[in-house]
């Protein structure tokens, strides 16, 4: 009886957390396309390179994503500071999605993850998202 009351819910559950994460990357797209600011930029930056929780510092990125379009350098930057890999793979989705260098995308964020299973969900996305 657990055990069905258990597929049950997450028959019922996975699609909308699914469908919520869809929703959170779509909310991130910077609707003019502006770049962030210097002084936008500087605060995710004195999150990122402060003493903060690897969560706080993947929202600090992502809250920077909707303030403004990152270049790749700065998008490198950020990845820099991120010690998870999930995190790492999270936040260059959503800065892929925005990235007006995506012809250099690849090449620069590659060289930010250690495993390869990061690289080809990257790629994946990367496919899917054109």
């Amino acid at each position: 009886m657990k055990r069905i009351l258990i597929i049950a819910l997450l028959a019922f559950t996975a699609p909308a957390a699914m469908a919520f994460q869809s929703q959170n990357l779509e909310t991130l797209k910077v609707e003019d396309s502006k770049p962030i600011s210097a002084e936008d930029f500087s605060n995710v930056m004195d999150v990122m390179k402060g003493r903060a929780s690897e969560s706080v510092k993947l929202k600090a990125a992502m809250k920077g994503l909707k303030k403004g379009t990152l270049n790749i350098d700065q998008i490198a930057e950020v990845m820099d500071y991120m010690q998870e890999e999930n995190s790492r793979l999270e936040f260059a989705k959503a800065a892929y999605d925005q990235c007006p260098e995506k012809e250099a995308f690849r090449e620069v964020v590659d060289e930010k993850f250690k495993d390869e299973a990061s690289l080809k969900a990257l790629s994946e996305y990367i496919s899917e998202n054109k």
